[in-house]
């Protein structure tokens, strides 16, 4: 496997690798032209964004596929080349740290990017931890009730993604929900409360390999976990033309 260091910034990358997150969530990657060679990246392909879940969890992989959502194009004079991934709230937000990161090629047309924990979006969890009650064992809620576990906490929103006993917990209250349930308050944590896109959002539920119906599929998905974290102090809203939201009630 070929290694890339990159950075996290805000603006334009000066060199020629970089991963950019502005504070709206619009991110651009820019590789340098060994790693591109390692994996045969071409100029106009379109990409799947990925984001890791579990032993992944803070990884990113973009795979080339047809009509996926993220598009490229090369700088032929400096061999950079950059990938533009649009909004991925899920990644987080900085305005004006840089961070040391890594890349590597994962064979023909894939790249893997590990996303370090950015400063604002750590400090924003660790002061909503510190205001947060722990949850008692078994407590019920509305009908809802679910152990803590050990789960993984994300923006102050702790999810257990135990194996048929998944559960997510808010300011001492819990409930439980399904795996894919699980995931999805995953995914909409950590930019809690920003929108994600709706496309990157289908793409990570289903690992890459969404259903024809996915769409319908979380929307049936996000109503029904709407009203199971509406007792725990939580709202998931859909918002036109982007995707969803989770956010205090």
């Amino acid at each position: 496997m070929a290694f890339e260091k990159l950075l996290i910034q805000t603006k334009a990358p000066r060199t020629a690798a970089g991963l950019t997150i502005t504070t709206t969530g619009k991110s651009t990657i820019s590789l340098r032209g060994d790693i591109v060679a390692a994996a045969k990246l071409k100029p106009g392909q379109t990409f799947d964004a990925l984001l890791g879940t579990g032993g992944d969890a803070g990884k990113l992989r973009l795979l080339a596929a047809d009509g996926g959502g993220a598009t490229s194009r090369a700088l032929p004079r400096t061999g950079a080349f950059f990938i533009s991934l649009g909004r991925v709230e899920a990644i987080g937000t900085t305005r004006t740290e840089r961070i040391g990161t890594s890349a590597r090629a994962i064979g023909i047309g894939g790249v893997e990017i590990d996303i370090p924990a950015l400063p604002d979006a750590a400090s924003e969890a660790e002061a909503d931890n510190t205001d947060e009650a722990p949850a008692p064992a078994g407590a019920a809620n509305g009908g809802h009730g679910s152990s803590n576990g050990a789960g993984e906490t994300v923006n102050g929103v702790t999810i257990d993604l135990t194996d048929g006993a998944e559960s997510v917990s808010f300011k001492g209250k819990s409930t439980e929900v399904t795996a894919r349930q699980a995931k999805l308050v995953r995914l909409l944590a950590r930019p809690r409360p920003q929108p994600v896109d709706e496309s990157f959002l289908v793409a990570a539920l289903w690992d890459g390999k969404p259903m024809l119906n996915a769409t319908e599929q979380l929307k049936t998905i996000a109503a029904d976990l709407r009203n199971s974290l509406a007792p725990i102090g939580l709202d998931l809203k859909a918002v036109k033309g982007v995707g969803y939201q989770l956010r205090d009630r």
